[in-house]
């Protein structure tokens, strides 16, 4: 898919919906806004600092995608006030260094429900897709409102190298969070869905978030798998986290029979019950019971994703190593 342009109604709906700013053509009614935004204290100062307009005024309006430099070496900082912006967003390769930011979780959101029935793809049914290098995303919601029906649904698609995802809500059903490729870390965020609903090739670290499956329908929950193997060489490994009584005892679930099951790595090391229990779990031969911390160090942030190179530049909260 080549990426396309963002909707130009994006930056008016969002500044619209903001409450003003107008367009966001001229300087002299941005002189005149204040906001009562709470300092963020994750952010870095120099980042903060580029939220703020002349004379110390805080910004009060959203700049379009496109509007930002191409190929940015700096960080570019765009401010999305509470609101539900009903548009499709697409960060292009050459809009690098982006920093969203909302108010919080469930007060900014961005919204859709393109979906494979009505004729999207995977890759373009997503309500937000980035490509761009150095992407943050911070204190808001993205979401694909498709219901389980209509199968996929991408709230959010990544392909952008050292980006983050913090303080965030993905919410979906089938194919929610879509990380298709390189490197990417995600802390302190909740990931909603019920099919296959985090997936794709990308190299990326969850971190002291929230993963939870809704009910199919509104009376039937779905039996619940850490991971099935959807394509080759399939890699995953749950560490060091709660896992509640939802998960089925087998733990992991074939993708077409013996397909793939002796090319995949999946692991888990010292979660906690309920769902913990390793009794029934699978014998196949890619999935390993580790019990010695020395084999799992190759999964931290530090060595995983190498986030000690670039992770402390972004302001992100991150623990580097094991928890124990």
């Amino acid at each position: 898919m080549v990426p396309t342009s963002p909707d130009p109604a994006f930056k008016c709906r969002l500044s619209h919906c903001a409450g003003g700013g107008g367009s966001g053509g001229g300087n002299s009614d941005r002189k005149k806004v204040r906001t009562n935004v709470k300092f963020r204290h994750w952010l870095k100062s120099k980042d903060w600092k580029l939220l703020q307009v002349s004379k110390g005024a805080m910004a009060d309006m959203v700049v379009a995608i496109s509007a930002v430099p191409e190929n940015s070496l700096q960080r570019y900082v765009i401010y999305v006030k509470t609101g539900v912006y009903k548009k499709y967003v697409e960060v292009s390769n050459s809009k690098s260094n982006i920093m969203i930011i909302g108010d919080s979780i469930d007060v900014t959101i961005i919204s859709g429900n393109r979906n494979y029935v009505d004729g999207w793809t995977m890759v373009s049914s997503a309500t937000f897709g980035v490509l761009g290098q150095g992407f943050i995303a911070g204190d808001m919601t993205f979401e694909n409102t498709t219901g389980p029906q209509k199968y996929q649904v991408v709230a959010f698609r990544s392909s952008s190298d050292h980006s983050v995802i913090y303080r965030c809500a993905i919410r979906g059903y089938q194919d929610t969070l879509f990380s298709l490729s390189l490197c990417q870390f995600c802390r302190e965020s909740q990931i909603i869905g019920t099919v296959d609903f985090i997936f794709g090739g990308g190299t990326v670290v969850f971190q002291k978030c929230q993963i939870l499956v809704r009910k199919a329908e509104s009376d039937v929950t779905n039996p619940t798998y850490l991971g099935r193997p959807w394509k080759k060489n399939s890699r995953m490994i749950i560490m060091e986290s709660y896992l509640s009584d939802a998960i089925r005892l087998e733990g992991w679930l074939e993708w077409k029979r013996s397909l793939y099951l002796d090319i995949l790595f999946y692991a888990e090391y010292m979660n906690n019950e309920p769902g913990a229990d390793l009794g029934g779990r699978v014998k196949w031969p890619g999935y390993h019971i580790i019990k010695d911390s020395a084999q799992v160090k190759q999964f931290t942030v530090a060595r995983f994703i190498s986030g000690d190179t670039w992770l402390p530049s972004t302001g992100v909260k991150y623990k580097d190593d094991l928890a124990i």
